[in-house]
């Protein structure tokens, strides 16, 4: 039994362990593949959002420009922006393109491209808030920002200045994972002031007309973003800077300012669109949703067909008589169950490939699930074993039977009425733990909820039709889970 199922457990590694990152960067390599690979987070509207399930924006336009030049493809790789920078030094694209600011800390470990677009902070405000009218009274407020973007850096810098200009700091200084939550926050009065790039803030009172404003003033030197490079990848540097150059010299770079901002960087203003809350999002997300749901459970499924394959063999040497084995699955079960699924995530993401192992986002998803799954699978295979009466085991032995033949033949069988409500259990738990797999920009159904959001402006009520769609699925796997055990009993 062990032999069978370790056959088939190195059959589905084998299969997930699938090179997909760049492998390079060089144009020869980007023109060979035919495919220009980049990285960036579709949830900064207008640089780059998901509309009816494609990613557009000023930046992909940019993008198909160069690939047009080059003659390639190009392939978006969505990525959660506090892990962008690593995936990249993890080679999962050729460069990042995605509202980055240039700064010093970043030219560090990255190359930048000329400027392409002004990033220059300012302080969003509620519109009928009188007590900010200047960046400085933001002293003693509640300021809110998106980790480590440079609204972040900005935000933390200007707090050290008002303290030695003896002034109070932030009485809250909050991280969010996403500017549009951020953008909820300051609406409902959670927050006081949200600090992020004047060019995309215009959008955002263009969408929400009458509901915020803007004070200058926290940032006294402009700021600008820039395309990111490795530090080896110099000729697609070259090569971007070009690009850029001409796009300024002959207009195109304006007219795609145009086009995304209402005007070119130099004169970004308000906008004045009037409407009102729109419900009927929730009537457009819901195709978007249900993909991401079927996402959701393809890789819930898989992981657990994964999971199944280690725990029950990690279940069986946890009663085995080879002392090595028993020792090396109780350190694995001990580490699944002593460490939050979010670092075996990331673990799986970015530090496999640093040596040497690539594996495509997908199945890497399924393999972090799967092997987290398999941790708990197989204590409640050993517990499911050990609850058989101890006299099933005294009889095999009587009859000659070996302590293998005993648990496959004699204890297993017997186990499954025990261990198949719990696995159904775990079914739902993956379930529910995919949503953390929005962290490494997996389109399952939290991500496509979330991308949803950036574009719209509405997290009420789509984080309210996500708790739904979540209720649906957890409620038919548990009539399942009852189904089952009402068979078994």
């Amino acid at each position: 039994m062990i032999g069978r199922l370790s056959k088939n457990l190195v059959v589905v590694a084998g299969l997930v362990v699938a090179a997909t990152a760049a492998s390079g960067a060089s144009l020869e390599d980007i023109k060979k593949r035919g495919e220009l690979v980049i990285g960036l987070e579709a949830q900064y509207t207008p640089y780059e959002f998901f509309k009816d399930g494609e990613i557009i924006g000023y930046d992909v336009d940019i993008l198909n420009k160069f690939a047009k030049k080059l003659g390639v493809k190009v392939k978006l790789v969505d990525t959660e922006w506090n892990g962008i920078i690593p995936a990249l030094l993890a080679r999962k694209f050729d460069a990042i393109l995605s509202g980055m600011t240039i700064t010093k800390e970043r030219a560090e470990k990255l190359n930048f491209s000329m400027p392409y677009a002004e990033a220059t902070n300012v302080v969003l405000i509620r519109a009928k808030d009188d007590s900010i009218k200047t960046a400085e009274d933001i002293a003693g407020k509640r300021i809110g920002a998106q980790i480590s973007s440079a609204g972040d850096k900005v935000a933390k810098e200007f707090q050290e200045l008002l303290k030695q200009k003896g002034k109070p700091g932030y009485t809250d200084y909050k991280l969010y994972d996403h500017y549009p939550e951020a953008y909820l926050d300051l609406n409902n009065g959670r927050i006081d002031a949200v600090v992020n790039s004047l060019s995309t803030l215009a959008i955002v009172m263009k969408e929400q007309p009458g509901k915020f404003k803007v004070v200058t003033g926290i940032q006294s030197l402009k700021a600008y973003f820039g395309m990111a490079f490795r530090k080896e990848d110099a000729d697609f540097l070259k090569f971007a800077n070009e690009q850029f150059a001409e796009m300024k010299k002959n207009g195109e770079l304006a007219e795609l300012q145009t086009k995304w901002f209402g005007q070119t960087m130099e004169r970004t203003g308000k906008g004045s669109r009037v409407g009102s809350v729109d419900w009927g999002v929730m009537i457009y997300a819901i195709p978007y949703m249900l993909k991401g749901a079927l996402v959701t459970l393809e890789i819930s499924s898989l992981s657990m067909l994964l999971g199944c394959l280690v725990g029950i063999v990690c279940g069986f040497l946890l009663l085995s008589e080879i002392a090595p084995l028993k020792g090396f699955v109780r350190c694995y079960v001990y580490f699944v169950r002593g460490t939050p699924a979010l670092v075996q995530i990331f673990l799986v993401y970015f530090a496999l490939p640093v040596v040497g192992i690539e594996i495509a986002p997908f199945w890497g998803a399924v393999v972090a699930l799967g092997f987290n799954a398999g941790g708990f699978i197989a204590e409640i295979v050993r517990a499911g074993l050990q609850s058989i009466d101890a006299g099933q085991t005294e009889a095999a032995k009587a009859i000659g039977m070996t302590h293998r033949q005993t648990l496959y033949y004699i204890l297993f069988p017997q186990s499954l009425r025990v261990i198949t409500p719990p696995l159904t259990n775990e079914l739902i738990t993956l379930v529910k733990s995919s949503s953390l797999l929005s962290a490494i920009s997996i389109y399952e159904l939290t991500r496509a909820t979330q991308l949803i959001i950036s574009a719209k402006f509405t997290p009420f009520e789509l984080y309210a039709l996500l708790a739904v769609f979540y209720l649906v699925i957890v409620s038919a796997l548990a009539q399942l889970s009852e189904y089952i055990e009402r068979r078994l009993a």
